[in-house]
């Protein structure tokens, strides 16, 4: 957004005298999203291994430490630019008038960005899916007493597969079939997330909020209790 604005001002005449400007303000930000997805993933991969294999997950999963995966995380990161520069071969040379991440980068470079989002979105949604079967299992069909925690869980999952699926997955989908849609439309791709980040905070944000006013309630009941025997 203000890389939009500060190109509709004064400051206009230096974007398209430094046209490469727009990728070192967009590349980023699409390297950041790579590198949540990967999280994503491993997150609702651990999510669903606990839930299906709870004694062998609480077993073995001290053995691959927190910090172990957020540097997997980062190495990623740095395999993105190794893909962007050493295998695409990327020459940073925007053509003036870009502001598009398609045109900013080589189709080689885009094409590895497309498929591993549809890839790593499809995995996040297939085990978010089996996470709410599971969880959906206990309550209804074996009759077995789920915590109000168990059940918030699956209330988180369904919110991050419907946020994938309409706000992740469907707008690089959409590029891949339909290319230039982006010169019709503009930047749908990082539209879509943002309104995705507010949809999902602004629903957990609902679902947390409703826990901490029942944490609240049950606490303050006992305490009235005691103070009206007293």
């Amino acid at each position: 957004m203000i890389f939009m604005f500060v190109i509709t001002t004064q400051f206009e005449q230096f974007y398209f005298d430094h046209p490469n400007f727009a990728f070192y303000v967009f590349w980023p930000v699409y390297l950041l999203g790579n590198m949540r997805a990967l999280l994503l993933l491993i997150i609702a991969l651990d999510r669903t291994v606990a839930t299906y294999f709870p004694i062998k997950f609480f077993k073995y999963r001290k053995l691959v430490p927190s910090l172990a995966i957020v540097a997997f995380v980062l190495l990623y990161g740095v395999f993105d630019v190794f893909v962007l520069f050493g295998i695409c071969g990327e020459v940073v040379d925007v053509p003036v008038g870009c502001v598009m991440i398609l045109c900013g980068v080589r189709p080689c470079y885009v094409n590895y960005w497309l498929n591993y989002e549809k890839t790593v979105y499809t995995l996040v949604i297939a085990l978010c899916s089996l996470l709410s079967f599971k969880l959906f299992v206990w309550n209804k069909c074996q009759h077995l007493e789920i915590s109000k925690d168990l059940k918030r869980a699956n209330r988180l999952a369904l919110i991050d597969t419907f946020i994938i699926i309409f706000f992740d997955l469907l707008p690089p989908v959409l590029v891949s079939y339909v290319p230039n849609v982006f010169y019709y439309l503009g930047v749908i791709n990082t539209f879509f997330k943002s309104l995705g980040y507010v949809v999902e905070r602004c629903l957990i944000a609902g679902n947390l909020n409703r826990k901490y006013k029942n944490n609240k309630k049950s606490s303050v009941g006992p305490l009235t209790k005691t103070i009206v025997m007293n």
